[in-house]
């Protein structure tokens, strides 16, 4: 009979690497963008110059390559909060999470998410300067990662306070 949670921690690592590899072609196809940006950069501008929007077409094409900027520091965010993931889950197939590394772990993920929803929260900013009536952007507040960030930040200090009282208990034995 197969153990469940061997079964489930190998989908989760399954999971995370392959969530890792699409978040790299992601950030490749992002890079492809902006390298393509400069490469036909007049082209760009003339198509830019023949929608309805009120700004110059190079302003217009410097706050596309913004975004993609944004893109490239999400993607970034993201691959290290994965690594960290995978990290986790590697311990856990070998039995043992509760060790101090995956405290650090957890608090470094709690870090990159808040730099992730600040980020979020920077592109909300830039994209709502930049709409116009005639070319709407879309962008949504959510309390979501933000209650995730908090916590994160908690389950941290749970895993460090476990495995401190695991070590005393250890040395007492």
């Amino acid at each position: 009979m197969s153990d469940p949670a061997a079964s489930t921690t190998s989908l989760a690592q399954g999971l995370l690497r392959f969530l890792r590899v699409g978040n790299l072609v992601f950030c490749a196809v992002i890079l492809g963008l902006g390298a393509w940006s400069f490469a036909y950069e007049g082209r760009l501008e003339t198509y830019l110059a023949g929608l309805p929007v009120p700004r110059d077409p190079h302003v217009h094409l410097i706050g596309l390559r913004l975004l993609i900027v944004f893109g490239v520091v999400g993607v970034a965010l993201v691959h290290r909060i994965l690594g960290g993931l995978l990290a986790i889950v590697g311990t856990v197939r070998q039995g043992d999470p509760f060790v101090p590394d995956n405290a650090v772990r957890l608090r470094h993920i709690a870090w990159l998410l808040l730099a992730g929803e600040v980020l979020h929260l920077a592109a909300g900013a830039f994209m709502n300067f930049w709409e116009s009536p005639s070319a709407p952007l879309e962008w949504s507040f959510s309390w979501t990662g933000w209650v995730a960030v908090v916590m994160l930040f908690t389950l941290a200090h749970v895993f460090a306070a476990g495995t401190r009282m695991r070590e005393e208990l250890e040395g007492t034995v």
